[in-house]
């Protein structure tokens, strides 16, 4: 079992349905998975002490068509390689920032990472939902960034955290990684598996290696220049001997001339 990216799978809301793919694929007996939190934790099943950090962490983000709404909107944007994702405060006349329970998860990750551990950070898997039944997945992901600010609750402004997310350079998570991650007993072991992506191996070395969806599409310099003898490389050669002020001129005016292009000069 595997959740590849960009790929939708079934969402059952049931562990016992037979064609669930989201809850019956995650839940692992002694470390259950909520089905309508966003903000998922799944615990170790052995006495590993984790300081609190769950084994690995679901996040759920509810499209506007799929059903539940949310006073917030998170972001998936795939060309920065980025997640913005809203902790799970709402208005309150009691509970504080870090009261909310997703809230505190992420806040206890965000802290561990500072204060420089990382045997036990767990890894973030990002879920959308594009409609009532379905779950779309978007990334291995790890946290960057937790930040305070605002946003509005029907009229109300109320404070909560924003997540800044990388996605990290994985087409593909495989659920015995996970499921190994619940049932470890030390923390030397949680990632000693064979189906530990590569990408989730390299951050915990310090490596950090993005998702980057357009390197296949960018061509080399080469690629990029005209034949030698044609008519465009006499256009460079042309350029090329123009003085600073000149060229500048030579290029807004090109720019200006060309109205299937958007900029600002």
């Amino acid at each position: 079992m595997k959740y590849r990216l960009g790929k939708s799978y079934i969402d059952k809301a049931a562990r016992n349905h037979a064609d669930d793919q989201f809850l019956r694929w995650i839940n692992v007996d002694g470390s259950g998975m909520g089905n309508t939190a966003g903000i998922r934790p799944l615990n170790y099943a052995s006495h590993l002490k984790t300081n609190g950090l769950p084994a690995y962490l679901v996040l759920v983000t509810h499209d506007k068509t799929g059903g539940q709404k949310n006073p917030w909107d998170d972001v998936v944007d795939y060309s920065s390689a980025e997640i913005l994702y809203w902790g799970d405060a709402k208005r309150h006349e009691q509970k504080r920032l870090d009261q909310f329970r997703g809230n505190a998860v992420l806040r206890r990750m965000y802290d561990y990472q500072l204060d420089g551990h990382t045997k036990l950070i767990p890894p973030i898997l990002h879920f959308s939902k594009p409609e009532k039944g379905v779950v779309k997945f978007n990334g291995l992901c790890i946290l960057t960034k937790l930040e305070i600010s605002w946003f509005d609750d029907h009229g109300s402004p109320v404070r909560n955290y924003q997540a800044h997310m990388t996605i990290l350079d994985c087409d593909e998570v495989d659920l015995r990684w996970l499921h190994h991650r619940v049932s470890s007993d030390s923390p030397k072991n949680v990632d000693q598996h064979e189906a530990c992506p590569k990408a989730w191996r390299n951050y915990k070395h310090g490596i950090i290696k993005p998702i980057d969806i357009w390197s296949a599409s960018i061509r080399s310099k080469d690629e990029q220049l005209p034949d030698i003898d044609s008519e465009d490389q006499a256009i460079l050669d042309q350029l090329h001997e123009l003085e600073p002020f000149e060229f500048e001129k030579a290029i807004v005016s090109i720019f200006n001339a060309l109205t299937d292009i958007t900029h600002h000069i």
